[in-house]
């Protein structure tokens, strides 16, 4: 029974490792499809470009030999988009049998526009209007690489994961889970050899086993499921969970057979497993949370106050990619195209979420009396470079740009400093207040009523009765005045 068990056990390891393994190889051709498409499309706008500027140009004036050629160009043209979409849509019935689904744009508006914008060149092109069939082309091309950036965009979600966030939220949960678990099965394992079989306590630990079983399997499935999202866990995950689920299967086998002595190995096996996988997972969250920030670049720049971004930190952010750009302009390119159209992803995305952060500044200071020292101008600068690197275009342009975005932060991160500099200055001036001032300088007051005391004092006038006591009870007046 044990062996049949077991044998059972191996079998559903393997069967999990084959849908692995399937789950990954449709996952990596829907990348290649997707990869192939968005090359084709960006060679096809350029050369339906070249064909609409070169017919606007020799407009309607061509030979009969020339327009005959243009006819078979465009021909050829319409068959590689219709090759693309077919693609794509070969792309789209593989991306629905996986489990975890992308979520692609192909671009379907773009997609109508473009066989739209062909069908009329060629019928333009058939009646002999070349240069208004030029016009259909590069409409068509405009169309394309707005479709191609769509695709690039979806691609970018693939690689950088708009799920990451998700992801790293699931693994940290499973790793607590991990922990109660391996506590639980500690205090279980240490316990069972040392209790009597007759004791109430035996019957208890029986329970706590098959509840430690039972939270195993929760977990197992959520760590499968996310096995199946995240590469950077899919290696080891399943062989560990596979000899974690074997170890705690037979403690719960052997405490039910009333064997304590090995219920207690078995159990110290189990907690040794779920600790190694606890150990695995940790690594793995640190490795994807290195990546999350890397990725977003900018996105983390520090926020002083009350989270308000400032260009500060931004203009030295802004360097840093400045001259990434500029070393893969230069010709230090890593690796092969594949890798070089990764790297310059990384670059858009970093990009990106600095103007997302720049968005953020000029909103808290349209809130506040600052203001944005025409920002919104830096953004729309950002936005280019970004389309730029999709594109795989870096020119002088481009480098030149970057430096102007870079001098902009920099006059805004100057001109903040100066404000609040000012602003320092006027909370640091005292208060203009009114003040009481005396008629008599109140030093001087004081030492004329002391004069006047001692001469009150000394002087013994002779006086009547009558003034006698008026001056007697004057002097205790301003004694009691404290003069």
């Amino acid at each position: 029974q044990d062996a049949f068990e077991k044998m059972q056990d191996k079998n559903e390891f393997i069967q999990n490792e084959l849908d692995r393994a399937m789950e990954m190889l449709k996952q990596l051709k829907v990348e290649e499809k997707l990869n192939k498409a968005i090359e084709n499309m960006e060679k096809l706008a350029e050369k339906e470009n070249k064909a609409g500027e070169e017919n606007e140009k020799a407009g309607d004036k061509q030979s009969e030999e020339q327009k005959e050629k243009a006819k078979e160009e465009q021909k050829e043209m319409n068959e590689m988009f219709k090759q693309v979409q077919d693609d794509l849509k070969q792309m789209e019935e593989i991306n629905k049998e996986l489990k975890d689904k992308n979520n692609i744009d192909s671009g379907e508006e773009e997609q109508k526009d473009i066989e739209k914008e062909q069908k009329e060149s060629s019928d333009q092109m058939q009646q002999g209007k070349m240069q208004m069939a030029g016009s259909k082309q590069k409409k068509a091309a405009q169309k394309m690489k707005r479709m191609a950036e769509k695709m690039k965009k979806s691609q970018m979600e693939m690689e950088g994961g708009g799920g990451d966030q998700e992801d790293i939220g699931d693994l940290r949960s499973i790793i607590e889970n991990l922990l109660h678990l391996s506590f639980d099965q500690e205090d279980v394992y240490k316990q069972v050899s040392k209790v009597s079989q007759l004791d109430p306590k035996y019957l208890a630990l029986t329970q706590k086993q098959v509840k430690i079983k039972d939270d195993s399997e929760i977990i197992k499935d959520s760590l499968k499921a996310l096995a199946m999202r995240a590469p950077q866990i899919q290696s080891f995950v399943m062989k560990e969970l596979f000899a974690m689920d074997a170890a705690i299967e037979e403690a719960v086998t052997y405490v039910k057979a009333r064997r304590p002595d090995i219920a207690s190995a078995k159990g110290q096996m189990a907690m040794t497993n779920i600790n190694n996988l606890t150990v695995m997972l940790k690594d793995a969250l640190q490795q994807m949370q290195q990546q999350q920030s890397q990725s977003e670049g900018g996105k983390s720049c520090k926020k002083p106050g009350k989270g308000k971004p400032k260009p500060g930190g931004m203009s030295q952010m802004q360097k840093q990619l400045n001259d990434q750009i500029s070393q893969l302009k230069n010709g230090k390119k890593p690796g092969d195209g594949k890798q070089m159209s990764q790297e310059l992803a990384k670059l858009a995305q970093k990009q990106a979420a600095m103007r997302r952060a720049l968005s953020e500044l000029e909103k808290s200071m349209q809130k506040g009396k600052d203001k944005s020292g025409g920002l919104g101008d830096v953004k729309s600068e950002m936005e280019k470079t970004e389309r730029e690197l999709l594109n795989k275009k870096i020119t002088p342009e481009t480098i030149m740009r970057q430096q102007q975005i870079l001098s902009r932060l920099l006059e805004s991160e100057k001109a903040m400093m100066e404000r609040e500099q000012d602003q320092r200055r006027e909370a640091e001036k005292p208060k203009s207040a009114e003040r009481t001032t005396l008629p008599i300088d109140l030093k001087e007051l004081l030492q004329k009523a002391k004069s006047q005391k001692e001469q009150l004092l000394l002087g013994t006038p002779k006086l009547t009765e009558m003034y006698q006591d008026a001056y007697d009870k004057y002097f205790e007046s301003i004694q009691d005045g404290g003069l």
